[in-house]
């Protein structure tokens, strides 16, 4: 499997790190409360799900006015995920 292929399996490979990606798809420069208030995810849930997809390249992390916010890559989780169903459909 190509390896941004994997990637994007990896990152859709639990519905936690689903649901963080769609939410901040939807509300970018979400705070982590932000998406803890809008979730039913647990602190440390979230917590390693932001860090697994910081990993991957996809969520970036910022500085707000008072606490850190979150960001995802539109254009690299999508570009990723069309390689993952090529590979999938042959």
């Amino acid at each position: 499997m190509p390896e941004r292929a994997e990637r994007a399996q990896r990152a859709i490979s639990t519905m936690t790190r689903v649901k963080v990606l769609r939410y901040l798809a939807h509300r970018p420069e979400a705070t982590r409360q932000d998406i803890l208030d809008a979730t039913d995810l647990s602190y440390a849930t979230l917590r390693d799900a932001l860090e697994d997809l910081g990993s991957l390249g996809y969520v970036a992390k910022g500085k707000g006015s008072r606490s850190a916010t979150y960001s995802v890559d539109r254009a690299k989780v999508t570009e990723d995920l069309a390689l993952l169903v090529a590979f999938v459909l042959g």
